[in-house]
């Protein structure tokens, strides 16, 4: 938990976020490297903000519905884990953007996780 309250508080210093709304999940990664996951966050999205001391990317990722809609996702990845905060601001119809930059994010590491 402690993890994600650090990557949350990045979150909220990089964007207009309310805290209760953040989306948080980690998953095992094996030979991800922190380049490669550089390169791969270029290509589905933009990133925002880079902590390389910490590990820790901020990028705008497409999700929602038709991916309509952006997430602000924080991630910092270590040896064999990676951690993710995810924040979109939702309107009257509920297009669960969060998790679908997450799983946009998720499809393109799939051969780095880990079960």
């Amino acid at each position: 938990m402690e993890k994600y309250i650090s990557l949350n508080q990045i979150l909220m210093d990089t964007a207009p976020v309310e805290e209760k709304k953040i989306v948080n999940q980690s998953f095992s990664v094996d030979g991800l490297s922190l380049i490669k996951l550089r390169d791969i966050l270029i290509k589905i999205g933009k990133i925002q903000r880079e902590f390389l001391e910490d590990r820790v990317y901020v990028a705008v990722i497409p999700g929602g519905f038709f991916k309509k809609n952006y997430a602000v996702v924080a991630l910092q990845l270590f040896d064999k884990e990676m951690f993710v905060a995810a924040y979109a601001d939702e309107g009257i119809i509920k297009q669960r953007t969060c998790e679908g930059a997450i799983n946009e994010l998720k499809r393109n590491i799939q051969q780095f996780i880990r079960e």
